[in-house]
């Protein structure tokens, strides 16, 4: 069984892969690889693979655990916004922002 950080690492690496994969298949519509509607059929058909799920924080020791992953990561994460760190993570950026505020 996963501890909690192995968890959040996780759910960041298959968050990120869908996040790849979503900027390559909008890299074939612009380039016309593919149309409209078969981009959007695509999405439709297998969702999983591009679009990332945010939940809310169950447990506020989350954050604290995610915070300790971008500061291992060093400088590459120095320029990562709220919105990034939540979009990563699969977690509410709004808690976020409350638990920092308090």
């Amino acid at each position: 069984m996963k501890n909690k950080k192995e968890e959040l690492l996780f759910t960041a690496t298959k968050n990120l892969l869908k996040a790849k994969n979503f900027l390559q298949l909008c890299l074939m519509l612009e380039q016309k690889q593919i149309t409209q509607e078969e981009y959007e059929k695509e999405l439709e058909k297998n969702s999983f693979r591009y679009i990332i799920d945010i939940e809310s924080i169950k447990d506020k020791k989350d954050i604290k655990i995610i915070t300790e992953i971008i500061k291992e990561l060093g400088p590459i994460a120095e320029s990562l916004s709220v919105t990034d760190v939540s979009e990563i993570f699969s977690v509410d950026g709004q808690q976020i922002i409350e638990f920092y505020k308090s």
